[in-house]
């Protein structure tokens, strides 16, 4: 009776992980994109609520790594974080990596969060870069200068003389190039349009 009871218990928790697992992989949908765009109007909200004395106007940062790329930020305005002092938030703001032997790469966004010990800004709100003849919109952009990363997300549309792309990530290396452009969900495909 006991060996009975212990395998009716067993089928139905079988039961519950596998109705789990079934929910969880295709009725569950991810927030991710709707928590992204959360925290951007919560940083735009930041920067609009912030009192006219903290404001700085007409920014302007420029820094170089040791084997001579340049990184130039320039911002209308900024406000300095409350909770972090080393943390600006940028409005109007305009970057250009210019790394030794490549073209350089333009960034525009109306609002940026920038870490002024590390250099790492993170764009957002229409985020526009251009390089050579490509041109990428998104709403979100991740900067990393000390890894040389760009990790850009959020309603990404490329286009060059080529083709056009859409996707939701890519993470970019700037001295190599290597680009990894995925979604998302792994059941939603990447869009590329030959022309």
């Amino acid at each position: 009776m006991e060996k009975k009871r212990i395998i009716q218990l067993s089928l139905v928790l079988l039961i519950f992980v596998l109705s789990y697992t079934v929910f969880y992989l295709y009725f569950y949908e991810n927030d991710e994109v709707n928590l992204t765009d959360n925290q951007n109007l919560q940083r735009k909200q930041i920067i609009e609520s912030t009192e006219v004395d903290n404001i700085i106007e007409n920014l302007e940062y420029k820094s170089i790594d040791t084997q001579g790329n340049q990184y130039l930020l320039k911002s209308k305005s900024a406000n300095e974080s409350q909770e972090n002092k080393n943390i600006l938030f940028l409005t109007d703001v305009e970057a250009v990596i210019n790394l030794l032997g490549r073209e350089p790469i333009y960034i525009n966004s109306n609002y940026a969060e920038y870490n002024k010990i590390n250099y790492d800004t993170k764009f957002y709100d229409e985020v526009e870069v251009k390089y050579n003849d490509n041109n990428l919109n998104a709403n979100n952009l991740d900067l990393s200068i000390k890894s040389n990363k760009a990790y850009i997300y959020n309603n990404i549309l490329f286009a060059n003389k080529n083709s056009s792309l859409e996707a939701d990530v890519i993470d970019f290396n700037l001295l190599s190039g290597d680009t990894n452009i995925n979604m998302f969900e792994e059941k939603d495909k990447i869009k590329i349009i030959n022309k």
